[in-house]
């Protein structure tokens, strides 16, 4: 559970324009309904460790929380039923004094396919040939196939967010030839990783395998690079247009990767 100092500094970041996410765990007899906020996608450990604290054996209600700067309130999106969520909530807005006026709970759709889809998922390490290697390459390349959309996505929201910005601005034309560099970022997350992983499968000796498994990891390494070095990405996240999580969840996906490949 995050402390009252913790939960007002995730909410600050909220409504500076970033996307938290936050996990909630219903009271039980001897514990207060409890509330935690993070940067990170609460997952696996981190959900065990809220149970585990509370001393409950229900199973958190995970999200993630956002500002809408046109509706001006604070959103908490889960896959859960929005509406016991809400009225719990505000008991922990009460009990903790939070500085939180407007907020209300919707349901998140389409899962897999916006910033908090499922994560992905990898089988454990194991040999690099057979059923298990096959299974493993597949779920990697389906993996960073689906980084590779998210952030796609995230740059055509933040290209249109842009546009409306700027549409009525003198330098309009600029401002779009400008959004290139956009393209460029994109350019830069190839499928490089996918064509090696399909080469390592197709490889009939082990030491063949073995040469591909290393440029993949190679191209993981490029990737992460950039991703950590380019000021352009480094910016990504935190622009003043539309709350991005590109950097975030490329850079989750590639330590996925590379921990989980044979």
């Amino acid at each position: 559970m995050s402390s009252d100092k913790e939960l007002r500094i995730g909410l600050q970041r909220v409504m500076r324009g970033e996307v938290c996410h936050f996990g909630f765990l219903k009271g039980a007899k001897d514990h207060p309904h409890s509330l935690t906020l993070s940067r990170k996608k609460l997952a696996g450990p981190a959900v065990q460790a809220l149970q585990t604290e509370s001393g409950n054996k229900i199973k958190p209600i995970i999200g993630r929380v956002r500002f809408d700067k046109e509706e001006k309130l604070v959103i908490f999106e889960t896959r859960g039923a929005p509406g016991p969520l809400k009225l719990l909530l505000r008991d922990v807005v009460r009990l903790h004094k939070l500085p939180l006026r407007k907020f209300d709970v919707r349901r998140l759709e389409s899962p897999g396919t916006d910033d908090d889809g499922e994560e992905p998922t990898i089988a454990g390490e194991g040999s690099t040939n057979g059923r298990g290697a096959q299974v493993v390459f597949t779920q990697a390349r389906l993996a960073w196939d689906a980084a590779r959309k998210h952030a796609h996505e995230q740059i055509a929201r933040l290209k249109t967010a842009i546009r409306e910005v700027y549409a009525e601005e003198p330098n309009f034309e600029n401002v779009v030839a400008s959004l290139g560099a956009l393209d460029d970022v994109l350019a830069r997350l190839d499928e490089r990783f996918i064509d090696k992983l399909d080469e390592a499968l197709n490889e009939a000796e082990e030491e063949g395998r073995q040469q591909r498994l290393t440029e993949a990891r190679t191209c993981l390494g490029d990737y992460r690079k950039f991703l950590t070095d380019d000021p352009l990405v480094q910016a990504l996240d935190a622009n003043p247009f539309v709350p991005l999580t590109l950097q975030q969840r490329l850079l989750e996906t590639i330590e996925l990767l590379d921990a989980k490949l044979p």
